[in-house]
């Protein structure tokens, strides 16, 4: 996801955690089929996060508190996928970007066909597991 040029959102640092490390696994062993991460991965997709939640920064703060759980091992990787399928809601490009993050074997794909009762396929080592999505209440009017 390429960086915007929104110099106030890109200046202002996530709050102060190790980020060289995801779920307890050093950014090496994430990736995926793309190869490892770096830092400068890392701050594009927090900066892309935080663009498009502009108008709903509560959103931001939820996903940087997911990403703090999940790195200290108080989730799992399919609990980051679940809460994020509901703080994304609809936003597939977020969640299928969040890819990149994930330990080699799991993959998230979104489903485009608005009949599909399971938007999201995960693939896990384990299997495959299908996650229907609800809007959040902060989305309903």
């Amino acid at each position: 996801m390429p960086r915007t040029s929104n110099t106030s959102a890109s200046t202002s640092s996530p709050p102060n955690y190790a980020l060289n490390t995801l779920g307890g696994l050093p950014w090496s062993d994430l990736g995926g089929s793309d190869g490892p991460l770096d830092m400068s991965d890392a701050m594009t997709y927090l900066d892309t996060v935080k663009l498009e939640f502009l108008d709903k920064p509560e959103v931001y703060c939820q996903f940087l508190d997911t990403m703090r759980e999940f790195r200290v091992l108080r989730i799992d990787c399919a609990g980051v996928i679940e809460r994020l399928g509901t703080l994304f809601y609809g936003k597939p490009a977020l969640l299928e970007g969040f890819n990149m993050f994930l330990p080699r074997g799991y993959r998230i794909d979104i489903s485009t066909d608005p009949r599909n009762p399971y938007p999201i396929m995960v693939t896990t080592p384990q299997g495959i597991k299908m996650q229907n999505v609800t809007p959040p209440e902060s989305y309903r009017g």
